[in-house]
């Protein structure tokens, strides 16, 4: 079986049926996976040429065929003359089907051992970066896509230049190319700082990356993710800033996917971090796009646009905002539905008195040694509203009080 001494249509059509075939997750046990992957990468890479050493998860190596069994074939009646023509209009059917068989394999966590003792990332990386056939490229891109969800094979497609690969694809105009090269860089740069450098570095990456923001919902999502592990550096996050990630944020804020939503949602804090962020995503209406979120009728946007308050609001000037943008009544709402709301309601809802503390007085009766009220007096006894309270200068003036207050509260800045 896929033998180089047959003919080239031959090793087409086993791949095709092959490729059909592991759709059926039943068909993987049926067979020796373990003598098939080293045959398929050799195939996808390397078509043509005799076999290197191939491992079969024995600890033992072997060759699909001596050189004397080859040239014993060569001199059969039977073999024909290869045409390279034939070959060439074949190979990127061929390598894509080997690409299909790999993705499906590498699907399993069990043949993860033996893919990377047959070097599986080196492999797809160097035909993604050799060939010239988009077809070919998507397909080793997916199948690499799924293998770097191993740890081991992420590092090792990092170091390889992997990122450098898929930010060449991103720039390809090509809707199919760029999603497959988001879903690869969305699983290289995954809690990898190192990957995470390496595509801020990519020339001219970042703005395609902002502008992925606006594409269908699976580009979005990849491009989320990518943006919210780039944002924990804080360089790399200013740069997202440049090539105005808030703008594209916002818009995305209008869209009806609830997955969208959510993520944008949980993606929010890590964007937005200092005042300057804080006052660019208010005056691009990010705080009406976050309300939304807490409005919306689906519990997981309601739980992330809740997460995203909470986180936001530790941030003064971002909880003075939440809260003149309604955000705390429809906190209170969730708060209320004991058995659906989510744990950050709260957190969100005490950040937000926190940075008024007249209204947490009015609707608590407590302050916080680190409150600071100024010069307003607060009437303990008879005051429940913050519209009620009254200046120093009201107290003053006797003439216009029937009666003194019961107690006056003030707490001045040290």
């Amino acid at each position: 079986m896929f033998e180089s001494a047959q003919p080239i249509t031959v090793t087409a059509k086993l791949l095709n049926v092959f490729s059909v075939l592991f759709e059926d997750s039943s068909a993987l046990e049926s067979i020796d996976v373990t003598t098939i992957i080293p045959r398929i990468l050799h195939i996808a890479t390397n078509y043509a040429e005799d076999v290197g050493p191939i491992y079969d998860g024995t600890g033992k190596t072997n060759r699909t065929r001596t050189a004397q069994g080859s040239s014993r074939r060569i001199r059969s009646k039977t073999t024909t003359k290869r045409d390279p023509n034939l070959e060439k209009s074949y190979l990127p059917e061929i390598q894509c089907n080997c690409c299909k068989i790999l993705q499906k394999i590498s699907q399993y966590e069990k043949y993860t051992q033996i893919l990377i003792l047959n070097g599986v990332e080196k492999r797809l990386l160097d035909l993604l970066s050799k060939t010239s056939d988009i077809s070919v490229q998507i397909a080793a891109a997916r199948a690499i896509s799924v293998c770097a969800r191993n740890n081991s094979v992420q590092l090792r497609l990092t170091s390889l230049g992997g990122v450098g690969e898929f930010a060449r694809l991103l720039k390809i105009d090509n809707s199919e190319s760029r999603s497959t090269a988001l879903a690869a860089l969305a699983q290289l740069t995954r809690e990898n700082a190192i990957a995470c450098r390496e595509l801020k570095r990519a020339p001219n990456t970042l703005p395609q990356l902002v502008a992925c923001l606006k594409g269908p919902e699976v580009d979005v999502l990849n491009a989320l993710s990518i943006v919210s592990e780039l944002s924990n550096d804080d360089k790399a996050r200013e740069d997202l800033h440049h090539f105005d990630i808030v703008p594209s944020i916002v818009e995305a804020l209008s869209s009806d996917s609830k997955r969208i939503l959510e993520s944008l949602a949980l993606t929010l804090p890590r964007v937005i971090v200092t005042d300057h962020e804080v006052e660019s995503f208010e005056q691009t209406g990010g705080m009406v796009g976050l309300l939304k979120c807490l409005k919306s009728p689906c519990l997981k946007v309601r739980n992330a646009g809740a997460f995203a308050s909470a986180l936001l609001s530790e941030n003064a000037l971002a909880a003075r905002l939440l809260y003149d943008s309604g955000a705390l009544e429809y906190l209170c709402l969730m708060k209320s539905a004991e058995d659906h709301h989510s744990p950050q309601v709260d957190v969100a809802i005490r950040n937000m008195l926190d940075s008024n503390v007249l209204l947490k007085f009015a609707m608590t009766g407590v302050l916080d040694f680190s409150d600071i009220t100024g010069d307003l007096f607060y009437d303990v006894g008879r005051l429940k509203a913050s519209e009620r309270l009254k200046g120093l200068e009201c107290y003053a003036n006797e003439t216009r009080l029937q009666t003194m207050p019961v107690w006056l509260l003030n707490i001045r800045e040290p």
